[in-house]
């Protein structure tokens, strides 16, 4: 919120899917914000040293699934990471 200077923030997290047969339900959190956005064009920034999106786009990449941004200036940000949905008792192997 400090950087977004938003003054609502929403979380979700909830099973999707599947959509279709063959594929996997998904779990999918989503954090939004009405603050100021950011331009899209801003959100890779390791050669700045920021690394915090790009982690959890990593992170979220060696688990199968997805992270997308949206955000307009003046309109908020979305935070969406999807992820297969892994049973109860089963153990998720990651590349770490």
């Amino acid at each position: 919120m400090e950087h977004a200077h938003a003054g609502r923030v929403g979380i979700s997290v909830r099973r999707v899917g599947p959509d279709r047969p063959g594929r996997s339900a998904l779990v999918r959190l989503e954090v939004t914000d009405d603050g100021v956005g950011v331009d899209p064009s801003r959100l890779d920034r390791r050669s700045e040293g920021h690394l915090r999106l790009r982690l959890l786009a990593d992170r979220v990449d060696s688990l199968g699934g997805r992270l997308s941004v949206v955000s307009q200036a003046g309109r908020g940000t979305s935070v969406r990471a999807e992820i297969p949905a892994v049973p109860a008792g089963s153990v998720l192997a990651s590349s770490d």
